[in-house]
């Protein structure tokens, strides 16, 4: 018996995120990074406000809100699929098949490329969201790829501190950087709150080893 996900519902906030099916990765090198956040911006920008992403080797992360429902009515109107959630979810399906079509093709693979369709998680707080936002940006760190979240290539971080000029960011308009700022009072505190969450963690590492 599949597990039964939450419905996507206008104006909702969502801890999106997916594994790669099996052992394998979803993203192999930089191109597959870029062309992913091209899909987004296609599939998924329509419909939602961004505020946080991040693309690990075999998985990914996204932060979002969904639209109201009349902006949705607006984009879907010539959709076949008479329920708001289901073409919500016929969205995130979409960026995943049509990845996973590119995908196999360039690497001469076959089969299914991602875990069943889309998980998400609904956001309830502010609290929650500045959490959600924090532990995506350091998934890297948490997964021991990097020391810092800004050493991590993809990843929404490089939006926020505008720190685009070596590392590989999103395009502009995939990131709501106003808003999410808003949740943390500005940008001395969002990196205040990152920092910290980067300190305790390598206090914690140190604790262990010794």
């Amino acid at each position: 018996m599949g597990h039964l996900r939450e419905p996507f519902e206008p104006e909702y906030y969502y801890h999106v995120y997916n594994h790669a099916n099996g052992s394998d990765n979803i993203f192999r090198e930089d191109d597959n990074c870029i062309f992913f956040l091209d899909k987004i911006l296609i599939h998924i920008c329509p419909i939602t406000s961004i505020f946080a992403y991040c693309l690990m080797p075999n998985h990914f992360h996204l932060l979002l809100q969904i639209n109201e429902e009349s902006k949705l009515n607006s984009i879907f109107k010539t959709e076949k699929i008479d329920d708001i959630s289901g073409l919500i979810s016929h969205r995130f399906g979409n960026l995943q098949n049509s990845y996973a079509k590119a995908f196999n093709k360039k690497y001469h693979r076959k089969g299914s490329l991602f875990n069943q369709s889309i998980n998400r998680n609904t956001i309830t707080s502010e609290e929650y969201l500045i959490q959600a936002l924090t532990y995506i940006h350091l998934n890297p760190v948490n997964h021991n790829f990097c020391l810092n979240p800004e050493d991590w290539k993809f990843s929404s971080f490089h939006s926020y501190i505008r720190n685009t000029s070596k590392l590989v960011s999103a395009p502009d308009e995939l990131i709501n950087i106003e808003d999410g700022l808003e949740w943390f009072d500005g940008l001395d505190n969002f990196l205040y709150y990152h920092r910290s969450r980067v300190y305790e963690k390598y206090v914690e590492k140190m604790e262990l080893d010794y």
